[in-house]
């Protein structure tokens, strides 16, 4: 695993992106995950959050070989996780009490497509 919490992503010029919420390297590649606090589940938080993570991606100058926002719960609409995926290349999954769901919930955890 590498990355450090507390590092500032840097951007052109040396703009402050945000912090790297996690970047991890597993036999498949590296995988780069936004972690969004509870009761951030709205499309609007989901659209925020994957646009940081794009932007952090592009900051990093590698390219993720899966990127996924991480969140507490399912997300507020049921379409929005589909939708974020599909205009941003971004999976969502979330944490429920038998483990986690998402449509690439056991990739997104290194356990293969």
């Amino acid at each position: 695993m590498g990355g450090d919490p507390q590092r500032p992503c840097r951007g052109p010029g040396g703009h402050r992106l945000g912090d790297v919420g996690l970047e991890v390297v597993v036999p498949v590649g590296l995988s780069l995950y936004e972690v969004l606090g509870a009761g951030q589940s709205s499309h609007a938080d989901l659209r925020a959050g994957a646009a940081r993570l794009l932007e952090i991606e592009y900051a990093l100058s590698a390219k993720g070989d899966r990127r996924c926002l991480v969140l507490s719960g399912p997300a507020g609409e049921a379409w929005s996780a589909q939708a974020v995926r599909d205009v941003f290349g971004v999976d969502v999954i979330w944490r429920t009490s038998a483990g986690w769901d998402g449509s690439e919930a056991k990739a997104a955890l290194g356990g293969g497509e």
